[in-house]
């Protein structure tokens, strides 16, 4: 899906996919009147949207303020400089960077879950960090209860997001917010970076030990 900008204030990219973007669009939408919004399928290889278009659209032009948001597509060095200021929604705490979202905290029953909103840098999962929301993980949690309980904070943290950026006079005036917001929280990013190739071994393991795991419900 690719929505042309309304007007001329602002100017602000939306890139989300599929899972979560069709709901956080109605967010943004209500935010900013000058919004390209950009939902992709990572798994559709014929999708309209492809990596090759995408980065098109990404390098057509100088954007304020990119919002990356629940999103496995990656900036390159040239996507970054065409954006003013890029922002990523990572669906965990910042002891999670990685995939995994939905399933480490239940194998190594964390105590809590949550988001993370960040600086995009070339490091995935690396850029100063802004902002948390996180809630207590409780007791026998499926992973499609964390996933539906990550998405929700997910899309509150994009509300409280667009809301700060929506109320600042000036894109100098968000970066102090933001910076002074992370200055105040103090949140480092763990070492344990967490790959496909990782998880996916992980669960294989999992899987030949208990079939019925709460990961698999």
């Amino acid at each position: 899906m690719y929505i042309e900008p309304k007007n001329k204030k602002l100017n602000v990219l939306f890139v989300a996919d599929k899972n979560l973007g069709y709901q956080g669009l109605e967010i943004v939408e209500n935010y900013f009147e000058n919004v390209t919004i950009v939902v992709w399928d990572i798994k559709a290889k014929d999708s309209l949207l492809n990596k090759t278009k995408i980065r098109n659209i990404i390098r057509s032009q100088q954007w304020d303020v990119c919002i990356s948001f629940y999103s496995d597509f990656i900036f390159d060095d040239e996507d970054i400089s065409h954006m003013r200021l890029p922002l990523n929604i990572h669906p965990a705490l910042p002891s999670l960077p990685g995939v995994g979202y939905d399933v480490l905290p239940i194998v190594e029953n964390h105590d809590y879950f949550g988001v993370t909103l960040h600086h995009i840098i070339r490091k995935i999962d690396g850029g100063m960090i802004f902002d948390v929301l996180k809630k207590g993980l409780p007791e026998n949690m499926t992973y499609s209860e964390l996933r539906k309980g990550s998405q929700i904070l997910c899309l509150k943290m994009l509300r409280k997001t667009s809301e700060l950026i929506y109320q600042e006079n000036s894109l100098e005036s968000i970066r102090r917010k933001l910076e002074a917001k992370s200055k105040e929280l103090n949140a480092k990013w763990s070492g344990k970076y967490t790959s496909r190739k990782q998880l996916r071994e992980l669960l294989e393991k999992i899987e030949g030990r208990d079939p019925s795991h709460l990961v698999f419900k």
